[in-house]
């Protein structure tokens, strides 16, 4: 309740109507940047498993009365592009407001744009940090959670050869959170897009600028001149290209004047029902055309105050970097967690009967594969049988076939542990979610206690085999979470995720 009352006191929030339908996810148990991380990947699932059209807020443990300790995310947002500057020219390369912060990671942590080269769209890593007084840890996003939309016009084919994109979830991390006198550091926060948000983005000078590019290339507009109104039209025309493009990828997006339509009724709403309403007439306010609604006029007295529950900016990257520098600390700790490229499934089989035998045998004893499905429909579920089969009769293994259906904590962490070997194969049901079924295992994985997984996982060799439909945007992306899950309780991947696509047969 305390995280929705906060959203609806956010004087600088003009999507505020929907606040009693937050969703929260409860990680004040969570203690390590791995388990953080795994959690702002379930905010991400969410969403997406939602098309972008729910709000979820994650929360961890708050900092005790009266001492600075606690968690942090490093990241403005869960989900940026990097910036750069061209070494030659001295220009920016991507998102320069995300310059800084790019130059951090690789100097810190030793990032390095994917490809080896800067790009224009590059995602940025996560840096989680469980406790001000220990190292923060770097976490590569998985490119499935990027879920980038490629930016098309309706009739202009021409913006198709600019080859621009924007991801679809706004999950803004540098957020505090207060209720009832306690203080929540890390608090990340997903909801939708406004159209304007994803046009200032790609058009304000601060950013990536891009008007004159536009004006020039997809519109044939004279720039040299401000009388061709090439500003203007360039942004109204990305406007459209932005609102088509997520419309056809099937994403979540509120129109401007949907928006602000929507927000004159909440304000009256809320003055009939509290009395009051804070708010931002400038941030509230529509940067597009803001004089077609009737919020420029009518809703130009509107007072920023502050009301608690509320959301503050957590102090910044800048200052915990600067905080861990003064105490001697000049190298953070480090993660990685990209995957390669996907081997084929029958390849993923072939390579996981060899590497299961090819350990030694101690005084000839049998090697535990634990091999875990989770089905739908019953396809994953055969395939787990085959795959059984086939390694049994290799005669070092011995196999255990688990159904994540059936999943219980403590006799599965003792077969995990007992493993020498640990096989996951998992169907994605619809969009991009795991089979209902296996939500207890999930669920298990991204929030036991750090030392419970540690003793059961650390170190253990596991592959993931997917299967989907290349059909759906994110092709079998219940494996990659599962993937994603798993190294962050610290098992180790033999492969990357293996993933069989139902469209090939």
């Amino acid at each position: 309740h305390g995280a929705r009352m906060a959203w609806r006191n956010a004087a600088k929030c003009s999507n505020r109507k929907f606040w009693s339908e937050l969703q929260l996810l409860d990680a004040r148990n969570v203690t390590t940047p791995a388990d953080m991380f795994a959690v702002c990947l379930e905010v991400l699932e969410r969403a997406l498993h939602s098309c972008v059209t729910t709000a979820n807020i994650a929360v961890f443990r708050p900092q005790t009365p009266g001492k600075a300790d606690g968690p942090r995310v490093w990241n403005n947002q869960l989900l940026r592009y990097a910036g750069y500057a061209d070494p030659d020219t001295g220009k920016p390369i991507g998102d320069p407001v995300e310059m800084d912060f790019t130059r951090m990671v690789m100097e810190d942590f030793g990032w390095s744009p994917p490809g080896g080269k800067p790009g224009r769209f590059d995602a940025l890593p996560v840096v989680l940090q469980a406790h001000p007084d220990e190292p923060p840890q770097m976490f590569e996003v998985p490119e499935q959670y990027m879920m980038r939309v490629p930016i098309r016009h309706p009739t202009n084919d021409a913006f198709a050869a600019l080859k621009l994109e924007w991801y679809a979830v706004p999950a803004v991390a540098n957020i505090e959170l207060a209720v009832g006198g306690i203080l929540y550091t890390a608090a990340p926060f997903n909801g939708w897009y406004a159209d304007t948000e994803i046009v200032r983005n790609l058009t304000d000078e601060g950013r990536y600028n891009l008007c004159a590019e536009v004006a020039s290339k997809a519109l044939g507009l004279e720039t040299k001149s401000d009388a061709t109104m090439w500003r203007d039209r360039a942004i109204v025309e990305i406007d459209a290209a932005v609102v088509h493009s997520f419309r056809e990828a099937g994403m979540g997006m509120v129109d401007h004047h949907t928006l602000m339509k929507n927000f004159h009724t909440h304000y009256y709403r809320e003055l009939d029902k509290r009395g009051f309403c804070p708010g931002n007439w400038k941030w509230i306010l529509s940067p597009i055309s803001p004089t077609a609604s009737k919020c420029y006029l009518g809703l130009s007295k509107m007072t920023e105050y502050t009301i608690k529950p509320g959301y503050w900016y957590a102090p910044g990257w800048k200052k915990y970097r600067a905080a861990l520098q003064s105490r001697g600390s000049q190298q953070p700790g480090m993660q990685h967690s990209t995957p390669d490229a996907a081997p084929t499934a029958a390849a993923a089989v072939a390579e996981t009967a060899a590497i299961a035998t090819a350990a030694p045998a101690a005084h000839d004893a049998k090697h535990t594969v634990v091999l875990a499905y989770a089905t739908v429909t019953g396809n994953t579920q055969q395939f787990a049988v085959a795959v059984a089969g086939i390694l049994s009769r290799c005669k070092p293994l011995k196999v255990l076939l688990l159904n994540m259906e059936d999943f219980e904590p403590d006799s599965w962490a003792a077969s995990l542990q007992a493993a020498s070997l640990v096989l996951l194969m998992c169907s994605t049901y619809g969009p991009g979610a795991p089979p209902s079924g296996s939500a207890k295992f999930f669920g298990w994985l991204a929030g036991s206690k750090d030392r419970e997984l540690e003793a059961v996982l650390s170190g253990k060799p596991f592959s993931v085999l997917g299967f989907g439909s290349s059909s759906y945007p994110r092709f079998a992306a219940a494996a990659d979470l599962l993937h994603s899950l798993m190294l962050a309780a610290g098992a180790k991947a033999m492969l990357s995720p293996a993933k069989a696509d139902a469209l090939a047969g």
